[in-house]
């Protein structure tokens, strides 16, 4: 293909599509005066001699480029000025320090060199203060030595960074707002409501100076060695100084880093953390499972492992068993209905709830039910001793498992639970950088002699025994920890239940056990953040050959660390679990592992945007909506799913109604780019994160219906009348609340980016890399990695008489080639050549051979298209995946394990010959035991290889169907781009074995000369018209003749503004309307079109916008017989222009490369919802009868940016018309990329296309009234 076909001369740069930064528009001087620069000279730093604007500018031209410059972190850009002409202050060599009961050690002294302020704009996190036990009792004002009081004149810190990203400065965004919105209504600056008072006792600081210093102890000449770090407070602008002295004094920390610094007086200028007091959270923004914790002191690598890697096969009897007794307790605690026959009932409806996971390991549903009815009398125990708001003298808790609750010597501690508060509750702390689930909150009653307390605790149960108690306890520890940030009380104690043993204990956070999981979880995140490292192997053979991830374990190191027998300390098991690799294979394996670490950090950057950017921040940038008010349950249906609407706060429209009613409707209005079926994340707007997580599932312009994977408690409510924080925590029940009454707290939903999906991509590219025993795809190893040839057979296929009647050449031959093929092949569909029809034809075929086939996918949309057409044919189908983003027609097509005995479910999985899921949803039950003929990988050039090769794991052949002449796959992070993870696996196979590609050439979509222009630009003419009708297509417009004329109506108002009509027969829209002119660029250059820069990254042309809105009005309205009042928004005249001669508002789309530039269209064209306007990305498999297109770039510079040089895009963007395509631009501008040279010179030198340059005030000349809407503004799924 890559021979036959043109070579585009551009590089592939962008891939998703975001904003251009325009860096290559900035000027020494525009950096001199960035907040970057700014902040240096604030800091004084010395800008070489005299600060001289030469010696920048000198250094900015022989040194960095832009693009560097400016799409820096602030936490990484010291590194630039290593060989410039600036002078930094001179290094000093480490020193090395005397340590208490230690060996002497020598710590590098780290970087005077400041940090520069970054652009991430934050809110204060508001908290109350710890219990003594956490935080311990503060420490004396030390003594310092001469070398802690040293200046600061080390050198550079290393640069590993917890950095923001290039988020947009506040003021940006509000320019922003300004420019692509309507007057922006005034919003009161309101207190966030809250059940709960939030008071402040932690800080979030960024790390700008490490240092080694020392100290003397007290009425002693012994000195030790402490750490220093200089910091700031990038929101106050004040800087800090903390001192890690004795535990703390290893915490492994450098500058550039954000740490959160938990102590009494969080405000002080100097702090002092050691055994006794204060805490020091290193990368809080990354949120670690308590489990993970508890679970890395016996060996942190294990920990990164189990991170980063989603193990399908780790799935055994005792893991399903203990996900079934955990329901059945929590909802049996919820009911206090601990009865015989209660307990038999939940137990067979929590077991046929999780039929898919019995089906996964084996086993029948009357086997589980017997094994876990043995379970019944302990907790019929536990309840009749612990489940009463009196605590009985039986209630006695365990004390010889380590520390306990209570004083000693006061007599034993009983214990009755008087309150559930919730079950499973999902906490996410960025404040100690924690995650967890807590089985049970509970309020109890605690009694010690004559002494109770009514304490809130979390309640850990466990279905095994107690050989891992020393784990089990640092789990309930972390989860005290978590409630403490989400009720905003100390927690005392928590408890821990097992199950077979009917054992209870209290586990009280201690201030030495709090300290030491705290700086085992500060090890795991800067782990963590090693993306290109492990932490070493623990060499122990014994421990090693019964760890769950040895196979990973040891393919990594042979793999990314190039490690032998010898050094991983195995011997003959390192050699058994890696000796079947070569150096092809580690060096593919390590490829792409760093690429996969690459993106995943961008995802991360994003989701920890919900806790560090402001909601009204994030919702200019459409990713969230703020001030929401929660108005209740939902009438709709969902079963299994909780439904909630959500609405702006009534004290925010109330406010803006002071203004108008019409300020008080746009107040209500919702704006964002979050839609059906995508993840959002509901918080609180001071701070409690995660109160709930699910999906979208109904929206309209003023309220969202969200559907969460668990009822929503919101915020927790204190029972104020009888509430003391030490004595009497209470708090509001899950049995108490209503769960749909209206509260006054302040909430936001943000868009969530999911990013579970990148631990099932790593064991997607581990499995390529495992041994045939343990699990390893030997025969995709040999096709994908070491590009093997694939074998077809030389008997050619039988095809009844239908089918091949129904298949034009191309589709025979493809049904043919898969039909033969014993390994893979390729299906290249051009635009418009019907790949999505094709495939459901081949699935027939497949299937009346009595084969079996494996659809997918990596969107919904694309695998529902097929299953549909497939359905229609009579062929019933099995449609895997999340209800709520699955076609309402494909619903019944769905597993409904609740309504089917094990039996039934069973036939189900294995009785449907076609089963469609997405590339992520292979992991589900079905597919660890179920296996296929064929896979089917519909839009697989848009995979990126790794998450394209995990379906094909479940299948004997695969057939990848695509077109790398299209979009690539979407990865968000540059770096990643540029090494090559848009290279999907299509790409790939179809460049090393051209042979197994077939091509999809005749087209239905487009008129011939709409398919000329990608003919000459990418296909080298092979693109074909499937027929003649489809070749001559025309778009048909009810009232084009004479349909101009009220556009033309001379008033007074335009006369005063000097502005020029359309004269004689020369009306441009009437030429760029005409049916008969099927093709054309208008040329913006004569008048006024330059593009807005809003911001580095933010870039729109309005005055395109207006003249694309003119042409689309033209189209719509039948009559315009009268004079018209001017509009003042531009993009608004022209939208209603393009669709005023009687085309359908369905018939007409508009496509931009810029989401800036698809806001400020979305805005003027509100009450068109019909009218479909989306990026290129979004239009790909769509298209119109007719489509505008608005290339934005007009400048002087010529500068067209990275996504206008992405051919690919451009190939997508010009065929997605069917009879019509209009493309606005300046011609001046785009010829300065080959490509687009190219499609201007041929619009210009073929006669059967007409270019059209605008005159002056062209955006001036037709005047259009509003229209009556076609049709109510909807939203609907992807």
């Amino acid at each position: 293909m890559s021979d036959s076909f043109r070579t585009p001369v551009q590089s592939d740069k962008k891939t998703d599509n975001d904003d251009d930064n325009g860096s290559e528009e900035r000027t020494p001087e525009a950096w001199f005066k960035s907040p970057t620069v700014k902040t240096l000279k604030r800091r004084q730093v010395p800008l070489g001699a005299e600060s001289s604007d030469a010696v920048g500018q000198h250094w900015f031209a022989s040194r960095a480029d832009a693009r560097t410059v400016f799409e820096r972190p602030a936490s990484s850009i010291s590194d630039l000025f290593e060989t410039s002409p600036l002078r930094f202050l001179s290094s000093t060599s480490a020193s090395t320090m005397q340590r208490q009961d230690q060996v002497t050690k020598e710590l590098k002294i780290g970087s005077s060199f400041p940090l520069l302020k970054k652009l991430q704009l934050e809110k204060d996190s508001h908290k109350r203060p710890l219990a003594n036990e956490i935080l311990g009792s503060p420490s004396k004002p030390p003594n310092q030595s001469p070398l802690a009081k040293k200046q600061r004149n080390s050198p550079p810190c290393s640069q590993k960074s917890d950095d923001f990203g290039d988020d947009i400065p506040i003021e940006e965004l509000n320019a922003i707002l300004a420019m692509t919105s309507p007057t922006p209504v005034a919003q009161p600056v309101l207190q966030p409501i809250s059940k709960s008072s939030r008071a402040k006792n932690y800080r979030r600081l960024l790390v700008m100076e490490v240092h080694n210093g020392g100290y003397n102890l007290e009425d002693s000449d012994t000195q030790l060695v402490e750490k220093i770090l200089f910091l700031l407070d990038e929101k106050t602008n004040t800087e800090h100084t903390i001192k890690l002295r004795q535990d703390w004094v290893h915490t492994q920390v450098s500058c550039g880093d954000i740490v959160h610094v938990i102590s009494y007086s969080p405000r002080a200028e100097t702090t002092i953390i050691d055994n006794q007091s204060n805490l020091i959270i290193v990368h809080p923004d990354t949120l670690i499972s308590s489990t993970a914790v508890s679970d890395s002191f016996t060996c942190i690598r294990k920990a990164v492992l189990r991170n980063r890697i989603r193990d399908l096969a780790d799935f055994n009897e005792a893991l399903v068993h203990g996900n079934i007794l955990h329901r059945v307790f929590q909802n049996t605690i919820l009911s206090q209905d601990f009865s015989v026959e209660n307990l038999q009932k939940e137990i067979a409806e929590t077991v046929a709830s999780h039929l898919d996971q019995l089906y996964a390991i084996g086993q029948t549903d009357q086997t589980a039910i017997l094994i876990l009815e043995r379970f019944i009398p302990n907790m019929q125990s536990w309840a009749a001793t612990y489940l009463t708001s009196q605590p009985s003298s039986a209630a006695v808790v365990s004390s010889d498992r380590g520390p306990t609750y209570g004083q000693p010597g006061a007599g034993p501690v009983v214990i009755g639970v008087e309150k559930v508060l919730d079950i499973e509750e999902h906490i996410w702390s960025p404040m100690y950088g924690l995650k967890g689930m807590i089985d049970v909150s509970i309020q109890a009653n605690i009694r010690q002699g004559s002494t109770v307390h009514t304490l809130t605790i979390p309640m850990e149960i466990k279905t095994g025994r107690k050989a891992k108690i020393l784990a089990h306890r640092a789990q309930t520890i972390l989860y005290t920890l978590l409630m403490h940030d989400r009720y905003d009380i100390g927690i005392t104690t928590g408890m821990l239940f097992y199950s077979q043993t009917n054992d209870v204990l209290l586990v009280p956070p201690l201030r030495d056990e709090i300290r030491g999981l705290i700086i085992g979880r500060n090890n795991l995140a800067t782990a963590f953040q090693d993306a290109g490292n492990l932490p070493p192997m623990i060499k122990n053979l014994q421990t090693c050959q019964r760890c769950y991830s040895v196979n990973a374990c040891t393919i990594y190191h042979k793999s990314i660390e190039r490690g032998t027998p010898q050094s991983s300390g195995l011997g003959k098991l390192f050699d058994e679990k890696t000796n079947h690799l070569n150096d092809l294979q580690t060096a593919f394996f390590r490829k792409w592992d760093e690429l996969i670490q690459l993106e995943e950090g961008d995802i991360h950057k994003l989701r920890r945007g919900i806790w560090t950017t402001g909601s009204k921040e994030k919702e200019l940038m459409g990713r969230c909506w703020s001030n929401m008010e929660l108005m209740g349950k939902s009438d709709q249906e969902d079963e299994g799913r909780h439904l909630y609407v959500f609405q702006r706060h009534h004290q925010v429209v109330t406010t803006a109604a002071r203004n108008s009613n019409e300020a008080a409707q746009k107040a209500k209005t919702l704006h964002s780019h979050i839609s059906i079926g995508d993840p959002i994340v509901v918080s609180s707007e001071d701070d409690h994160i995660n109160l709930g997580i699910g999906f979208v599932s109904k929206l309209s312009s003023t309220s969202v219906t969200v559907s969460l994977t668990r009822p929503f408690r919101g915020v927790p409510s204190r029972i104020q009348h009888q509430f003391d924080e030490k004595e009497n925590q209470a708090f509001v029940g899950a049995a108490d609340a209503s769960g749909t009454d209206r509260d006054q707290t302040f909430y936001r939903i943000d868009k969530d980016e999911i990013n579970s999906g990148m631990g099932l991509v790593r064991n997607n590219l581990l499995t390529l890399m495992l041994k045939e025993e343990d699990g390893g795809d030997i025969k995709r190893r040999r096709l994908v990695v070491d590009l093997e040839e694939p074998r077809f057979s030389t008997v050619m296929p039988h095809l009844n008489e239908g089918a091949s009647l129904s298949l034009n050449p191309d589709q025979l031959h493809a049904a043919h080639q898969v039909l033969t093929a014993q390994d893979y092949c390729l299906i290249l569909g051009m635009p418009g050549t019907g790949k999505t029809t094709t495939i459901a034809q081949i699935i027939r075929i497949l299937v009346e051979q009595g084969k079996s086939i494996l659809l997918t996918s990596y969107t919904h949309t694309a695998v529902d298209n097929v299953l549909s057409k497939v359905k229609e044919s009579g062929i019933d189908v099995l449609r895997i995946g999340n209800p709520e983003k699955v076609s309402p027609a494909l619903r019944d097509c769905m597993p409904n394990t609740s309504e089917k005995s094990m039996r039934e479910l069973v036939e189900l999985y294995e009785s449907r010959k076609v089963v469609g899921t997405t590339c992520l949803g292979i992991g589900d039950s079905i597919f660890r035991r179920r296996r296929f003929d064929y896979c089917i990988v519909d839009e697989a050039s848009q995979l990126t290889l790794p998450v394209c090769v995990g379906p094909l794991q479940n299948a004997n052949v695969f057939v990848l169907v695509g077109d790398h002449y299209q979009l690539p796959p979407l990865v968000r992070s540059e770096e990643a781009n540029k090494k090559g993870l848009t290279k999907s696996l299509f790409k790939l196979l179809s460049e090393a074995h051209p042979s197994s590609v077939v091509y999809l050439e005749h087209q239905y979509r487009m008129n011939k000369e709409i398919m000329t222009l990608s003919n000459h630009l990418i296909y080298d003419g092979r693109l074909k018209c499937g027929t003649e009708a489809v070749a001559h297509m025309t778009l048909d417009i009810p009232s084009f003749s004479g349909g101009s004329k009220g556009l033309h109506v001379f008033t007074k108002k335009n006369a005063e503004h000097g502005r020029a009509l359309c004269s004689g027969n020369s009306c441009w829209l009437e030429q760029v309307i005409d049916p008969k002119r099927p093709v054309l660029f208008i040329d913006t250059d004569q008048i006024p079109a330059e593009e807005s820069r809003l911001s580095a990254t933010v870039i729109n042309n309005t005055t395109e916008a207006t003249l694309v809105h003119q042409v689309g009005d033209a189209l719509r309205i039948k009559t315009c017989l009268h004079a018209c009042k001017v509009l003042t928004q531009g993009l608004l005249k022209t939208i209603e222009m393009l669709l005023s001669m009687g085309v359908s508002e369905t018939k007409v789309g508009v496509i931009t490369p810029y989401r800036s530039q698809l806001r400020l269209i979305q805005q003027l064209l509100k009450g068109r919802g019909r009218v479909e306007v989306h990026t290129i990305d979004k239009y790909q498999g769509r298209d119109k009868e007719c489509v505008v297109v608005s290339l934005v770039r007009s400048n002087a510079n010529g500068l067209t940016g990275d996504l206008l040089k992405d051919w690919r895009r451009l190939n997508v963007a010009l065929t997605r018309a069917k009879r019509k395509l209009i493309v606005f631009g300046s011609r001046s501008t785009l010829q300065q990329t080959a490509l687009l040279r190219s499609f201007l010179q041929l619009v210009e030198n073929k006669g059967w296309v007409s270019i059209y340059t605008l005159a002056k005030d062209a955006q001036w000349m037709h005047y259009v009234p509003q229209a009556p809407n076609q049709s109510p503004r909807k939203r609907s799924p992807k």
